[in-house]
């Protein structure tokens, strides 16, 4: 049944309309002593070292110590919104009232599960005059770990830390164009971190999109998404490059999106091209539960009859699916992808039942 509004009701609520909208969505006050900090330990590895801390006043303050593009202190300021954005945050999260550390994954059965050589993660929190220290190693609450993320956005560290686009984009517009050295390595890190508008910039002023970073290792072989392949390929990166130890594009694809198959597929790509083994990309796929880029090899013609040191395609996917864990697999093991050896196999029994019947 719909029901009627007369006017004058409407015009009641239209009036009051405006002054309660503004009152929700009024910003939070910030207490004067509001201090977010965060702080990136090292790992066994090239991870980044570094903090920052944002004050009530918006007052940014950055230190790079490792691992990052810019050493030593920074300085800049945000608008005070952001800063009680940040605020807000803290307290729907609950952030005094998590635990002070988090260095286990805890299972649902009760044990725990214990890792080695992460990066930690400090975050310090002061307010109301509370001050509180949270050591993230591993299994926090992902509510934590969105604090984390939000506190760099909002900071811009990644300009300090790597490169983002907006900087790159001032630096040339400054005139600071970095060195043919100094694109090799920003590319690297843009592929690493899957920052396409990067990946572009740079190759706008130069950066060589076939690159041998050693052994033959092309960019193309380093990227993470769909869209970094389109723009490597666009280009003229070189989609059928082979390393030395025999990787190709669509043999790296093989772990990644069905998407970055996809689009080295359609730049010409053999589906059956082995690597220096003789793993084709389909055995490859099948081995790594991938589902989506087996069903993508398979429609473009890839050969589900082939071997590898005498293994098939499909036994390779019922000896992926036998060693599969019960459990999930814990949060830094998980493929970009979706994992599904049952799929897989009926995918190869549908492709070789068709082949006997022709």
């Amino acid at each position: 049944m719909r029901r009627l509004l007369f006017p004058a009701a409407a015009v009641a609520l239209s009036a009051f309309a405006g002054p309660l909208h503004a009152l929700q969505s009024a910003p939070q006050a910030v207490p004067d002593d509001f201090v977010i900090k965060l702080e990136r330990t090292s790992c066994f590895g090239a991870c980044p070292v570094y903090s920052v801390s944002i004050d009530a006043k918006g007052a940014v303050t950055y230190e790079g110590k490792k691992f990052v593009r810019v050493g030593g202190r920074q300085s800049d300021r945000i608008p005070v919104g952001r800063v009680a954005e940040l605020a807000a945050t803290v307290d729907r999260i609950r952030f005094f009232e998590l635990e002070n550390q988090y260095r286990y994954i805890r299972n649902a059965d009760g044990t725990t599960t214990s890792v080695t050589d992460l990066p930690t993660t400090l975050v310090t929190v002061t307010r109301g005059g509370q001050t509180k220290q949270i050591e993230d190693y591993i299994g926090a609450p992902e509510s934590l770990d969105q604090l984390e993320k939000e506190v760099d956005e909002a900071a811009r560290t990644k300009r300090w830390i790597s490169l983002d686009q907006a900087t790159l984009r001032q630096m040339v517009r400054d005139g600071k164009v970095p060195s043919a050295q100094e694109r090799t390595e920003l590319l690297r890190n843009a592929l690493r971190e899957d920052e396409v508008g990067v990946i572009t910039g740079l190759i706008e002023i130069g950066a060589d999109p076939n690159h041998n970073y050693g052994n033959n290792t092309t960019p193309l072989m380093m990227v993470r998404s769909a869209a970094a392949a389109r723009a490597l390929i666009a280009a003229g990166a070189i989609p059928y490059a082979r390393s030395e130890s025999g990787v190709t594009p669509l043999s790296w694809a093989m772990h990644l999106a069905p998407d970055v198959a996809a689009v080295l597929l359609k730049a010409g790509v053999r589906p059956d091209e082995p690597d220096s083994s003789a793993r084709t990309p389909l055995w490859q796929a099948a081995c790594a539960g991938n589902a989506g880029v087996v069903k993508l090899l398979l429609n473009a013609g890839a050969d589900p009859t082939r071997r590898s040191n005498g293994i098939s395609v499909l036994e390779c996917a019922r000896q992926g699916q036998a060693s599969e864990p019960a459990s999930s697999p814990l949060p830094i093991d998980t493929p970009p992808y979706v994992k599904d050896f049952d799929a897989v196999i009926t995918l190869l029994e549908q492709a070789l039942a068709r082949r006997q019947r022709q």
